[in-house]
This record gives C-alpha cells, sequence and structure tokens, in this order.
C-alpha cells in the first residue's frame, strides 16, 4: 500500500478521486503550479523540487479554497493518510530526503536504499557539504531537539519527518520551505495533528462537536483553554498549548489569520512582509502576528480581529504561545523564574517582578504585555486564573474590555467573600496603575492626547 501511494503522490492524475472531483478547483487554484509556492521566501526551482506532486501540494495548501466539497472531502482524505510521512509528498521527498539521509538515519540502516537510487543522484555531493546555520529557526525546542542522536530516527517515515523538524537548523533552504508547507497544511485541522487529536478526543466531542474542517475545531479547544481551561482536561490543554506554541512563529500556520488577516496585515504590518521572512529565513518568527497585537484596536476585519484576540488570550494564560516573547525572554526565564510552572500567567507574573533586571528586549516585551493585560481581564492570565470566582460573583454581568472588569474587582475588593488570591492580585493591579499611568487603562485612554502634548518631556 505504501508503494502504491508513493507512485500515486507524484501526479493527481494518478489518483481517479482526486483528477475527477477537483478538476476545476485545479484549474482555477494551481495552474500553472510552478508560480504559486514561492510564499515570498524562495522561489520555484526544477533543480530544488521538480514538479513532481506540485499540483497535489497546492491543493493541499488551499484546502480551505476549494471549491468543490467533494474535492475537500477527496483532499481531507489524502492529507490526513499522507501528511506524517516523508515520501509521501513528492515535492517534501526530493527536496528533504539528501537531509533526511545525512542527518536522520544510522549508518546501519538500510531502508529503502536501492529503491530511491534514481532519486538520489546528488545525495554525495550534499553528503559532503558543510551544515549550514541559520538563525531563523529559532524555536525554543530546538536545543532539545538537536541533542538527539540521528539514529533514534530511524524507524519509518514519521520519525524521519520529526527528525528533520528537530534539525532543520542544518537542512538546505529547499527543505526548510517543504517543512514550512507541511506545518501550513498540518494547521488546517486538528485530523493533520494526531497527538492533538487523541489527547483531546474528548473535548472534540463534547466541546467542538460539528466543527468543519477548516481549523474550526483547533480554535474552539484554544477558546476554552484560553478561558482558563475549567473543561478541558490537563493532557489536552498541554496538547493545544504545544500546537499554539508551534504555529505562533508565523501568522500563515493560523488558518483564521492566513485566511481573512491579509488586507490588515499589508496596512498595518506591511513593512515586515514586503520582502517576505528575510534572507534565509522562512517564517517570520511571530513578528507579524506580535504586529496584530499591538495594532489590535485598529484592525478592521471583524474575522482577523477575532484571531488576533485569540492569539493574545493564549498567550496571556501561556508565555509559550508567544513566540516574539519566548525568543527574547529565554535566558531571563531561565534565570530568574527556573521553577515557574507555565500556564495561568505564572512567567509573564514572575518577570514582571523582576522586570528592572530583565534583558533589554524582554523588559520590552513584558512592559508590552502589562499595557495589553491592563486593558482587559481577558488578556491578563493571572487575574484570570486567581479571580475566576470573584468575577463570577461580583461581576458576572460586567462585559470584557476597557478595564470594565478590573475595575469591577476594584470596587469589591473589601467585601466578605473576596478571596484572599484574588485580592492579592487585584491589589497588585492597582498598585501597577499608580506607578505607571501606562498601566491604567482608563487614565491612559483618557489622558495619552494629554500626556503627548503637555508632558512630552518627562
Amino acid at each position: 500500500i505504501f508503494q502504491f501511494q508513493k507512485i500515486h503522490v507524484a501526479d493527481f492524475r494518478l489518483d481517479a478521486r482526486i483528477s475527477h472531483h477537483c478538476r476545476r478547483d485545479i484549474s482555477s487554484l494551481c495552474s500553472p503550479p510552478d508560480t504559486l509556492f514561492d510564499f515570498g521566501f524562495l522561489e520555484f526551482s526544477e533543480k530544488l523540487g521538480s514538479k513532481d506532486g506540485l499540483v497535489l501540494q497546492c491543493l493541499k495548501l488551499k484546502q480551505l479554497e476549494l471549491k468543490s466539497h467533494a474535492c475537500s472531502r477527496e483532499v481531507h482524505r489524502l492529507v490526513r493518510t499522507t501528511v506524517d510521512s516523508l515520501k509521501l509528498s513528492a515535492p517534501l521527498r526530493n527536496a528533504c530526503q539528501p537531509d533526511a539521509r545525512r542527518l536522520c538515519r544510522s549508518a546501519d540502516d538500510e531502508e529503502d536504499e536501492d529503491e530511491d537510487e534514481d532519486e538520489d543522484e546528488d545525495d554525495e555531493e550534499e553528503d559532503g557539504k558543510d551544515d549550514k546555520d541559520d538563525e531563523e529557526d529559532e524555536d525554543s525546542d530546538d536545543e532539545a531537539g538537536d541533542a538527539h542522536d540521528g539514529n533514534m530516527f530511524t524507524h519509518g517515515q514519521h520519525d524521519a519527518l520529526m527528525c528533520l523538524h528537530h534539525k532543520r537548523r542544518n537542512v538546505s533552504d529547499a527543505c526548510k520551505a517543504e517543512l514550512f508547507k507541511q506545518e501550513i497544511i498540518k494547521s488546517q485541522d486538528v485530523d493533520y495533528n494526531p497527538a492533538l487529536r487523541e489527547s483531546c478526543a474528548s473535548e472534540i466531542q463534547e466541546l467542538c462537536k460539528g466543527q468543519p474542517h477548516d481549523g474550526s475545531v483547533i480554535s474552539c479547544l484554544e477558546r476554552h483553554v484560553a478561558d482558563g481551561g475549567a473543561s478541558v482536561t490537563s493532557k489536552c490543554k498541554y496538547a493545544v498549548i504545544s500546537f499554539a506554541a508551534e504555529m505562533s512563529q508565523d501568522f500563515r500556520l493560523i488558518p483564521a489569520m492566513r485566511q481573512e488577516c491579509q488586507a490588515d496585515i499589508s496596512r498595518l504590518c506591511g513593512n515586515l512582509t514586503a520582502f517576505g521572512p528575510g534572507t534565509g529565513r522562512v517564517t517570520f518568527g511571530g513578528r507579524v502576528i506580535h504586529c496584530l497585537r499591538q495594532k489590535r484596536e485598529i484592525v478592521r476585519a471583524p474575522k482577523c480581529r477575532a484571531a488576533v484576540d485569540l492569539t493574545s488570550r493564549l498567550a496571556a494564560q501561556n508565555i509559550r504561545t508567544d513566540r516574539r516573547a519566548v525568543l527574547a525572554c529565554r535566558n531571563d526565564l531561565r534565570k530568574f523564574c527556573p521553577n515557574i510552572r507555565a500556564g495561568d500567567g505564572r512567567a509573564w507574573e514572575c518577570l514582571s517582578k523582576r522586570e528592572g533586571e530583565l534583558t533589554l528586549m524582554c523588559s520590552v516585551l513584558v512592559r508590552e504585555h502589562q499595557r495589553i493585560a491592563a486593558s482587559s481581564v481577558n488578556y491578563d492570565g493571572a487575574v484570570r486564573s486567581q479571580c475566576s470566582a470573584e468575577i463570577a460573583s461580583f461581576c458576572g454581568d460586567v462585559a470584557p474590555g476597557n478595564a470594565a472588569v478590573l475595575e469591577c474587582l476594584r470596587t469589591h475588593v473589601t467585601e466578605p467573600g473576596f478571596g484572599p488570591a484574588c485580592k492579592t492580585v487585584t491589589i497588585a493591579r492597582i498598585a501597577s496603575g499608580l506607578a505607571n499611568w501606562r498601566l491604567d487603562h482608563r487614565m491612559h485612554q483618557a489622558c495619552k492626547a494629554d500626556a503627548a502634548s503637555r508632558c512630552g518631556h518627562v
């Protein structure tokens, strides 16, 4: 079956159902294929990937744009059965197989050695090249990944793909590009992510049943986690946060942002996207998402605003889902917060208490987080986790936004039934606003024009 699949992924015409049901979508979305896959970071080149399987790859990448329901169903079937295999995507195989053999196979592993001789004429040349360091892959998990020995990844194509992701700093530019496209494909549906699907099986049935195959199930799970995760098991919460952390490296890995935010990104963050992610880079390193969060109040498209809001709420809950902060504050977290358990805004709280000792960029991002958190408890993981009972009891009819809930908590802080944990964090927020007028959201909104004109020298 595997050999049969491997042959068929080279040309959409060899898959009878795709060929039949997707004819119109291929004509409108995937013709000609050689102009559709650079994503702003890698020009098309036959030598880098060949045209094998590019139409199928186009259908996978543009699954959310397909007009035919039957075609969408067949592409969903194709992705679900091939997404975790290096050799069941022809462009991925062509671009990454030399790197897989160089980085992910033991000397005595003979798997598939003979069957692919005709595809690997350039292997010797590749094997002789020095590893190329790529500064782009700033993922905090890479250090642990690079410590893995290649011999661990010799038990199948899923393992080879995992190995390439772990070692992607050392793979060719062509392979980096194809790995990123594979991540885009996987981001579109929970069915393409077995670990997430299995960890959250009960939540998907109980909380997200009936959602369409357009990333909605993933967004549903993320919303429940962002709301505090009371109805989500710890296993599912961990899987959702891990998935969101991976997706936070680039807006194109978040389906709602990729579909709904293009106009706002061009208007608000065009300086970041005009020339692609940058020389030698594949992703934007969380920069575009960070830009949208900073300018969330002037995002126009409602669905884009909702997507930005969701990523902001997740980041408030767990710093791992804020790629910019993870990169900038990695050393500060190790130094000042080594025993802090992630979640419920604890990492942000820890960093905030040591703000004067933080590295420059981390300090800037912590202050940004504080200003965003001051605007709504939705963006303040510590208040949401410590004050959930008080919010329900005293402020249940108060809509979040414009610091309304925090103002409500402030007026009730001395009343009976107000818990000590919530009292502590509420008083801390009041003190922060007194010490820094920018952290008193209502004062900042009312006075920022006057502050700029009358106190600009301060």
